[in-house]
């Protein structure tokens, strides 16, 4: 190096040449940082706006199941399994909400069964069981109070994972706190649209005592307020549904209408979402 700078110094030409050689690369140095520190601000925006795509629009409804027996009216309809088999009775009006909610819990006093909603008056029975106590949804997979979601089959597929900030902390009937994770378990034909979701609720009323309700799930002028996100991470996925039992539903102390929950539904599975006074706090959980 002090051979070169010597030469370049003896000869005035060389010098000048070597001169603006160093600058040249000091300049291209330059240029490539710059060229560099553009790209990464690009890929920043790129990946700004690829989350704020991720992040859609949620249209939410709610949907529960009703408890139903026919014996409230004079005139009843007779109802009849996927064969044409005899179920029983219901009333006009009970079999509009079984046929609007899809589902409901018919108990006539000496039989208990779920009622999924075939055609007209046609039902398909499942046994009231303590793995599936608020009967399936998709699939035979059991739908979850609070956690479950009926989607449009077009854009989601039984098992997605979904998150919802607006969730995460609402206290729940139970005493528990809501993660701010839902699984789709239902895909009915009704349900049209990526941001139209359902949320099952149990058996609770769909009042302003239900506390989707109140945060205004039930509202359909006031659904642009919630952002959703579906997940892709695998092992958040698979956290989640371990953690909710899938394909079968937790328990809990959800229970049906007017009824106490059985011992055998009173337990909550490891890794359930933390109870009240827990030391996750109310906003358990995240995305």
């Amino acid at each position: 190096m002090r051979n070169l700078r010597q030469v370049l110094f003896k000869s005035p030409p060389l010098f000048i040449i070597g001169i603006l050689l160093i600058n040249s690369g000091a300049s291209l140095s330059i240029s490539l940082a710059r060229a560099a520190e553009k790209q990464t601000e690009k890929l920043e925006k790129q990946t700004e706006k690829s989350a704020e795509k991720k992040k859609r629009v949620l249209s939410p409804s709610l949907f529960h199941l009703t408890e139903v027996s026919g014996s409230n009216c004079d005139d009843k309809t007779k109802i009849v399994d996927e064969n044409r088999k005899f179920l029983g009775l219901l009333c006009p009006d009970e079999l509009k909400k079984c046929v609007s909610e899809r589902s409901c819990f018919y108990d006539n006093g000496e039989d208990q069964m779920i009622l999924r909603h075939v055609a007209e008056n046609r039902f398909k029975r499942f046994p009231v069981s303590s793995k599936c106590p608020y009967g399936p949804g998709a699939k035979d997979v059991c739908l979850d109070p609070y956690y479950s979601v009926a989607a449009d089959a077009a854009f989601y597929k039984v098992g997605d994972v979904l998150f919802i900030d607006s969730l995460r902390g609402v206290k729940l009937p139970d005493g528990s706190y809501h993660t701010g994770y839902v699984i789709v378990r239902d895909t009915p034909e009704n349900i049209k649209g990526e941001n139209n979701l359902e949320f099952f609720v149990g058996t609770a009323a769909l009042d302003d005592k239900n506390p989707f309700s109140r945060l205004g799930f039930g509202d359909s002028e006031g659904g642009g307020q919630f952002e959703f996100t579906k997940i892709s991470d695998a092992e958040k996925i698979q956290q989640t549904l371990k953690s909710r039992d899938y394909p079968n539903a937790i328990v809990g102390t959800f229970s049906y209408p007017n009824k106490k929950p059985s011992s055998s539904a009173t337990t909550t599975p490891a890794g359930a979402i933390p109870a009240a006074g827990s030391n996750t706090g109310s906003r358990g959980g995240s995305n």
